[in-house]
């Protein structure tokens, strides 16, 4: 239960799941279903004597512990919560190439489909592809051209679990050939920043598997300086005036509300990727409240005229996860 509130970040959702649950009384019968009673949402099997060999805690018990605010019928649990989320999954879902969302499907294609992100037409990157790859990569890479940031980088996530079937040196092979097409032109894109972030995020965890950081900061202040350079990177990314970047960024001081007058913050009129980065690994090692707190102010910056470009998007792709504070794959942009 823990964990899923965790993973969903909706103990209501998960509580009105168990409420529902509860109000069903199917049990299995087959002589060995108490071997995978440790699978099951609920009791699957037949009431134990006085619980004392319960495989769950009683339904209540579980709801009171997850979301203790929540008052349930004893008829009718509370309504399971809206579908925004899955609608605007699956609209994105429809609006990617069913080629591209097939070769996600497995080991080599799906690692075809990522160079083909990264290579965008560039000729000097495909160099640095097998040969015998480069003609796939090619052709994908035309196919998805037209497609926005928030397309491709969903395509990214829906390869990652079949890139997970890789062997750990066939990672590495794979690591080293994404850090050498996004360096192939001598600089670093935006887009090509973000991937790189996304893969090393997710792969990284379940290849190298290292442990997780001790929290640093459990305060904002002394992560005010980064966070002035992280809303000044997705203030200048609006396309509006030099007026209208600097009220995005003071959305994003209001947003943060009084912690934010302990240390006077400017928005910087350019911010690099190497400061960027570094002031997204600090907060890192924040706090979870810390990280919840920054990420409404970024929200509120790049919501501040109603519209997410894709810069805005990829800045905030990368900085979410980089945080381990993952947002869906498309957000509403109006």
């Amino acid at each position: 239960d823990a964990s899923a509130v965790q993973f969903t970040r909706s103990p209501h959702g998960i509580a009105g799941a168990l409420a529902k649950i509860g109000n069903l009384t199917s049990r299995l019968r087959h002589p060995r279903a108490q071997e995978a009673s440790h699978m099951f949402f609920g009791n699957g099997l037949a009431e134990s004597w006085f619980n004392l060999f319960a495989t769950h805690p009683p339904i209540k018990e579980r709801i009171a512990q997850i979301a203790p605010d929540l008052e349930l019928s004893e008829s009718t649990p509370p309504p399971l919560p809206g579908n925004a989320s899955l609608d605007a999954a699956a609209s994105m879902l429809t609006s990617l190439p069913e080629s591209s969302i097939e070769a996600s499907h497995s080991i080599q294609s799906g690692c075809a489909l990522v160079f083909a992100l990264l290579i965008a037409n560039n000729d000097q990157a495909l160099q640095n592809l097998d040969p015998v790859m480069r003609g796939e990569v090619l052709e994908m890479s035309e196919r998805c051209g037209p497609l926005s940031s928030a397309q491709k980088l969903a395509l990214v996530d829906l390869s990652i679990p079949a890139l997970r079937g890789m062997s750990r040196e066939d990672y590495q092979t794979f690591r080293a050939t994404v850090k050498k097409l996004v360096e192939a032109d001598g600089q670093i894109h935006l887009f090509e920043y973000t991937l790189q972030k996304l893969l090393v995020r997710h792969l990284d965890a379940f290849f190298e598997k290292p442990g997780r950081g001790r929290v640093q900061f459990k305060s904002l202040v002394p992560l005010l300086p980064d966070a002035g350079i992280l809303l000044s990177a997705l203030a200048n990314a609006d396309e509006a005036t030099t007026e209208g970047h600097e009220a995005a960024f003071q959305s994003g001081l209001e947003s943060l509300g009084k912690s934010a007058t302990a240390f006077p913050m400017e928005r910087s009129p350019s911010v690099n990727l190497v400061d960027f980065d570094k002031a997204l690994d600090r907060f890192e090692e924040a706090a979870l409240p810390i990280k919840k707190q920054f990420l409404a102010a970024c929200g509120a910056v790049v919501m501040h005229d109603g519209v997410v470009n894709d810069t805005q998007f990829e800045l905030l792709r990368a900085m979410a996860d980089t945080i381990d504070c993952p947002i869906p794959p498309s957000v509403k942009t109006e």
